[in-house]
């Protein structure tokens, strides 16, 4: 058996026990894991750097559109008790709020819950659904109106409740209540469902910027013959090994110390993963007199583990590019082209949510009138036809 040091071993040319060829694509699998992680390095630096440039330039700007949305939500709401409002309006009203609501809560800017005001859109709904019966028993006639009236709330699926289901509902307002509320928690449920947590832990809707309406142009692949590399009992002393030399709390200088202690949880992470190449990487680093025995089987078990990291490191990167929290999404969005494009796109942006909160601002206080609002709920329900007609030619 040969003893080799592991720097030795990568750029060995000879061994009894492997021919030239071998350890000539032994070497080259090592080097390729230095390029790859490199590359990874440098691909999530370049997204985090254009991230902070660009919430430096916008994040003011985000805040203002959701304070301005927030208005605007609280401006709709004045419209539901207003009793002429009714049928398909009425319901295009509420899927209206609804859709503000989901976009700011999926803003990732917001500094603010938006609880109180999905509390308001559910008490406003609960008020003007109230409506004391003078009778307990209802004929036909009277359940279709009571039934229609509740659709105009929540669509179709007032249309799927028995008239004995409908009955026991009206006679019992607090039956009502808590009707209309699950109606509204699992609306709210299911938007949820399709948005993203960044790693500040702010829902990220994919659709946020098209919401807004600009536009502009862990799963680990491993052998078991690589995890079998080492055993655990080797691990478990190379771990021990490697942690008795970079405990953090052995260092008095602050950033000595701090550098060990994100040495520390990459040794508790490849522990936990039994990533043996990170563990020889910081042995060859961190450990001097660190030898590595090397046979015949050994040799194929490291090439395993040598071919799986960079299986992993191919898919860390392809996971990196199709990340969906809020630096991945804002460097599709905007980190193409030159640094002078990228630029200028950022300061297109803010012009952008600038003249978006004027709008808000125009369109409170032009939407004063019921009348108003009427024509409105008519043009988004006419918008809304056309939008279904066109994709269901589309998919004919």
């Amino acid at each position: 058996m040969t003893t080799l040091t592991i720097t030795d071993f990568a750029t060995q040319s000879n061994s009894n026990n492997a021919t030239n060829k071998e350890w000539r694509k032994l070497q080259k699998l090592w080097h390729e894991i230095d390029k790859k992680q490199a590359r990874n390095q440098r691909y999530e630096k370049k997204v985090s750097d254009f991230f902070e440039q660009f919430k430096g330039q916008v994040q003011t700007h985000e805040q203002s559109v959701c304070v301005a949305v927030e208005k605007y939500i609280r401006h709709l709401l004045t419209f539901i008790p207003r009793k002429t409002i009714k049928g398909s309006q009425r319901e295009a009203l509420y899927a209206w709020i609804e859709d503000e609501l989901r976009a700011l809560d999926a803003n990732p800017f917001r500094q603010f819950s938006i609880e109180p005001l999905r509390n308001d859109f559910l008490q406003a709904v609960l008020n003007f659904s109230h409506k004391p019966l003078q009778k307990l028993n209802l004929d036909a006639e009277e359940l279709d109106y009571f039934r229609e009236d509740l659709a105009d709330m929540i669509g179709e699926k007032a249309f799927s409740l028995s008239d004995e289901e409908l009955t026991n509902l009206l006679k019992e307002p607090t039956d009502l209540k808590k009707f209309l509320e699950m109606f509204i928690q699992e609306t709210f449920h299911d938007s949820d469902d399709e948005t993203h947590e960044d790693t500040d832990g702010n829902a990220f809707d994919d659709d946020f910027f098209h919401h807004r309406g600009y536009s502009h142009h862990e799963h680990q692949v491993s052998s078991e013959k690589g995890l079998a590399f080492f055993k655990d009992k080797e691990i478990t002393m190379l771990y021990r090994q490697l942690a008795n030399r970079l405990h953090p709390d052995k260092e008095h200088d602050p950033q000595k110390k701090q550098h060990k202690k994100e040495l520390m949880q990459q040794l508790s992470q490849a522990k936990k993963d039994k990533d043996t190449v990170a563990m020889i990487l910081l042995a060859q680093t961190h450990l001097p007199d660190f030898e590595f025995k090397l046979d015949k089987k050994t040799f194929s078990g490291l090439q395993a583990a040598l071919e799986d990291k960079i299986r992993q490191l191919n898919q860390a990167y392809y996971q990196q590019q199709q990340g969906s929290d809020i630096q991945n999404q804002v460097w599709k969005k905007f980190g193409g082209g030159s640094k002078h494009s990228r630029e200028k796109t950022i300061t297109e942006y803010a012009l952008h949510l600038s003249n978006q909160v004027e709008e808000l601002e125009r369109e409170i206080t032009e939407l004063k009138t019921v009348k108003k609002m009427q024509s409105v709920l008519r043009s988004r329900i006419e918008q809304e036809f056309i939008y279904e007609l066109l994709e269901h030619e589309l998919f004919e």
